[in-house]
C-alpha cells in the first residue's frame, strides 16, 4: 500500500473506538483481495480447460467422420456402377397438350346401363325414418296430400337438383 493511502486510512480510521479496528479493515480487505484473485484464476483455468475439451471433441469427431467417410466411399464405389447419360433429341422427347373442352374421352368401348326393377331383388324400400335419415344434411319433409302418395320437399330447391327423382 502507497504510504499516501496508507496515511489516509490512518487519519480516518484513527476516531473509532477499537484500535485493533484498522488491522482488522486491512486483514479483511487483503482476504478478500485473495479471494477475488483466486476466483479470477479458476475461471480463466476452467475456460481453458473448457477450451481444450472443444477442441478435443472437435478432432475426435473429426477423425471419426473422416474414417467413416472412407469406409462408405470405398463400399458405394464398388456397389454402384457409373452410368453416363445423353441428352435427347427432340423427335424423342413427348409434348402434353390440353384437350378441348367439349371432346369427351372415354376408355369404354361400351356402356352397360343397369336397371333395377322390384321384382329383381337388386334394391329395398327405404322406410321414412331412413330416409329422412339420409338427408340429414338437407332440411327437407315428407308430406302426404289425401290419399296421395308421399312427396319429399326439400326446403331449399336448390336440394332437389342434387336428388333427382325417377
Amino acid at each position: 500500500m502507497r504510504a499516501d493511502q496508507r496515511r489516509l486510512l490512518e487519519d480516518v480510521l484513527s476516531e473509532t473506538l477499537s484500535p485493533d479496528f484498522a488491522d482488522e479493515l486491512l486483514a479483511q480487505t487483503l482476504k478478500e483481495a485473495g479471494r477475488r484473485c483466486r476466483y479470477r484464476a479458476f475461471r480463466r483455468g476452467a475456460a481453458c480447460l473448457g477450451a481444450a475439451a472443444v477442441v478435443a471433441g472437435m478432432l475426435l469427431v473429426g477423425v471419426f467422420l473422416k474414417v467413416r467417410g472412407r469406409v462408405a466411399v470405398v463400399a458405394t464405389e464398388a456397389a454402384c456402377p457409373v452410368v453416363h447419360t445423353t441428352a435427347l433429341t427432340s423427335d424423342q422427347l413427348v409434348q402434353t397438350r390440353l384437350l378441348a373442352a367439349v371432346a369427351p374421352v372415354t376408355t369404354f368401348v361400351s356402356v352397360n346401363v343397369v336397371t333395377t326393377t322390384p321384382t329383381s331383388g337388386g334394391y329395398r324400400r327405404l322406410g321414412d325414418a331412413e330416409l329422412l335419415a339420409l338427408l340429414m344434411r338437407h332440411p327437407a319433409a315428407l308430406v302426404r296430400l289425401g290419399a296421395q302418395p308421399e312427396k319429399l320437399i326439400f326446403l331449399d330447391p336448390s336440394d332437389s337438383d342434387e336428388f333427382p327423382v325417377n
